[in-house]
């Protein structure tokens, strides 16, 4: 948790994550700051949001959902380690519209070996560009069958794994994964597309169709790679070794797939 914190150190008037108080931890109790806030699930039933114009609303949704995204975006792609818990019961609303991220008993270091790979697909997916989304897909160890050679069918499916852009609905005939079976899927991406699909689920509840994590995360995803790619070896290996084996099957990836979104901020346009 406090390794999470410092990350933010310097943006605390956007982004909140507690500490722990030294003084007053032992092995078996943990004390940290109190986090002053609203759960992101109960927003719409504050009377001073309900009063709000709708046009306010909106902007209020946009402007939560942002902070939200870039904080696990700076998480994920600048350091690797980030709440990996991730649910709307972990997100609080702060006063002055700061977001609170809570529960850090489940957290996960992703792998520089993921981390570059996955900055290169923010990139291809910001860029719209099949042919890279397709190659970036490869090199995150994720394996397919079916209509493999389609690359507009593949990408679409990372596109729904990793980015939050639209609506997802594996259950449609017309999905792609009807097309494109996930045959493996590395387990050390698993929270990342928990993340991604918590992201989509609070833009389809918020009713924000528009907003792509990949576009805002594409600044943090050249840092990222020019880091990592700094830091290679004469073997061109990054730290964390280089063996992409562990998986997942299709069951456990559908269930991470939000259909509905995971609340409303506010009455629908």
């Amino acid at each position: 948790m406090n390794a999470v914190a410092k990350q933010f150190d310097g943006l605390n008037h956007r982004i909140v994550v507690p500490r722990s108080i030294p003084p007053l931890v032992t092995q078996r109790l943990l004390v940290m700051d109190f986090i002053d806030g609203i759960p992101i699930t109960k927003m719409k039933d504050q009377a001073k949001f309900q009063n709000l114009s709708e046009a306010t609303k909106r902007l209020a949704a946009r402007q939560i959902l942002s902070k939200v995204s870039e904080a696990y975006g700076r998480m994920i792609l600048l350091d690797g380690l980030f709440q990996a818990d991730g649910h709307p019961g972990n997100i609080l609303v702060m006063k002055g519209g700061r977001i609170g991220l809570i529960d850090y008993g489940q957290s996960k270091k992703l792998p520089d070996r993921y981390r570059l790979p996955f900055a290169k697909m923010v990139l291809a997916l910001e860029k719209k560009d099949d042919a890279e989304i397709c190659g970036a897909l490869d090199r995150l160890g994720v394996e397919t069958t079916g209509k493999v050679d389609d690359q507009k069918i593949k990408a679409r499916i990372a596109w729904g794994m990793f980015d939050t852009e639209g609506t997802v609905n594996p259950f449609d005939p017309n999905s792609p994964i009807k097309q494109v079976s996930v045959e493996n899927f590395p387990s050390d991406l698993f929270f990342v597309l928990r993340v991604s699909q918590l992201l989509r689920g609070l833009a389809n509840g918020m009713n924000i169709k528009d907003f792509s994590a990949a576009k805002q995360w594409s600044p943090f995803a050249k840092s990222a790679i020019k880091e990592l790619e700094a830091g290679r070896g004469a073997s061109g290996t990054l730290r964390g070794g280089a063996d992409l084996e562990g998986g997942a099957d299709l069951e456990d990836f559908v269930a991470f797939l939000p259909i509905d979104g995971y609340y409303e901020i506010g009455e629908h346009p």
